[in-house]
């Protein structure tokens, strides 16, 4: 957010062409943007330069609106918060507005400074803003005033959202304490980076296969020795739990990978060859992370993706570690992670090298 006490808008479209802007189109702009803290005189400002093109979409609007009224989504905005333990991101989801509309943020910091930006909506009446850079020492106040489909008069109307950002230090934080930055208790720690077990590559999102049967994870065993999971448990930081018994005589070879997947059949599973089926454990296809516990309970390895913020998430491709940053404090940075680029197998249009090298990311 730029650090500035006169809240200046800045706009991510510009509009084409001259003709002048009606007065309700110009009037529902300019409250817009005194709605989000502009003063006056730059309110009454930005309400002319775009009206004209915002009045040229009220007409289109009403014949979307007739066809599709029933499905228009509820007005929404939702804070995604980016996951790093050294760097602090977010997202704002907008949905829920006029179709090719606008709509106008002002971000507000504890100590004043705002920053304000009018977004041009998609099709659908949506938008997704990127903050890649927060610093922010307090949290950030969101209000998102959202042009909406004409009501039943065929006027234009407006609705005021608000959210809140943490902290960048709160998000670090929380980062952190989900991937045991800082703090290793792995059994592996004493041996250094050249041994133990890392998580490698994730498929949270097939699209070949049903979730509930194509989700699936990776692990590299770095050290010379087999390791036994017996006793080792899978679980995330919410209800997410599943504990391996002795009777499963999992093994992680040496120098190998290994995958943990919800289902073992290959016919099923999009064609992976699953080392462990683990059962009361999901990937979720947005925010989620994985921890793995050795069997005395100490923490050996652990991921917190994010929906997209720092963290690649495209369906249908595994989250892929790069090849050469291959430990357990490089996979916690989703910058060392990119979407892996090799066919699952010859007929797949899924993504993923399980039980293999991973791609290098571009």
């Amino acid at each position: 957010m730029q650090e500035s006490h006169n809240c200046r808008i800045t706009l991510n479209s510009s509009g084409e062409g001259a003709r002048r802007a009606s007065r309700a189109s110009r009037a529902l702009l300019a409250s817009m943007a005194l709605a989000a803290g502009a003063a006056a005189a730059h309110a009454n400002e930005l309400g002319e330069p775009l009206a004209h093109e915002f009045e040229g979409l009220h007409a289109a609007q009403d014949a979307v609106q007739v066809e599709a009224g029933d499905l228009a989504l509820a007005p929404r905005l939702h804070v995604e918060i980016g996951r790093s333990p050294t760097r602090a991101a977010f997202a704002l989801d907008i949905s829920g507005g006029l179709a090719h509309g606008w709509a106008l943020l002002h971000l507000r910091a504890a100590d004043g400074a705002c920053a304000t930006q009018l977004v041009r909506l998609d099709e659908g009446g949506a938008a997704r803003v990127l903050r890649l850079d927060h610093r922010a020492t307090g949290s950030i106040e969101v209000t998102c005033t959202l042009a909406t489909p004409a009501d039943a008069n065929g006027l234009l109307t407006s609705r005021v959202l608000s959210a809140q950002v943490p902290s960048a230090a709160e998000m670090i934080a929380q980062s952190r304490a989900l991937v045991g930055y800082g703090a290793p208790t792995s059994p592996f720690a004493a041996l250094g980076a050249a041994s133990g077990v890392v998580i490698t590559e994730i498929m949270k999102d097939p699209t070949s296969v049903s979730d509930s049967a194509g989700e699936w994870f990776e692990v590299r065993n770095l050290g010379s020795t087999p390791i036994d999971l017996s006793g080792w448990n899978i679980r995330d930081s919410s209800s997410n739990g599943h504990t391996i018994p002795a009777t499963a005589g999992a093994l992680i070879p040496p120098r190998s990978y290994f995958v943990f997947g919800i289902n073992a059949s290959p016919s099923l599973n999009g064609g992976v060859l699953v080392g462990y089926k683990y059962s009361s454990f999901t990937l979720g296809n947005g925010a989620d992370d994985i921890q793995l516990y050795d069997a005395s309970g100490a923490l050996v390895d652990a991921v917190a993706y994010d929906d997209g913020v720092l963290w690649p998430d495209t369906p249908g491709k595994a989250l892929n570690l790069q090849r050469a940053l291959v430990d357990t404090t490089s996979n916690d940075d989703g910058a060392n992670w990119c979407n892996a680029l090799s066919p699952l197998n010859g007929s797949s249009t899924d993504t993923g090298t399980p039980r293999s090298a991973n791609n290098v990311c571009p």
